[in-house]
């Protein structure tokens, strides 16, 4: 299980991938909370980059490590183009 925290346009995404019966907890105006089974794979890190800004992983603290490391690899490639 991993944590998350979203805007609403992620909504209808992470209810398309678990289900309108998934628990989603509002925290303030545009900001959601969710706790969501989760597979360590890379079909979860496209959905993860394809979300951009509007998600973002609160733990599993190796899920938040990965993620930085990702995004640390991806500047790193993009600044050698």
């Amino acid at each position: 299980m991993a944590e998350f925290k979203f805007d609403f346009k992620a909504m209808n995404i992470i209810y398309n991938k678990y289900s309108e019966d998934t628990k989603i907890t509002k925290l303030g105006e545009d900001r959601y909370y969710a706790k969501l089974p989760v597979e360590d794979s890379p079909t979860f890190w496209g959905w993860i980059f394809m979300l951009e800004d509007r998600i973002r992983i609160l733990s599993p603290s190796h899920l938040v490590k990965e993620y930085s490391e990702k995004l640390d690899r991806m500047k790193r490639i993009v600044k050698c183009v």
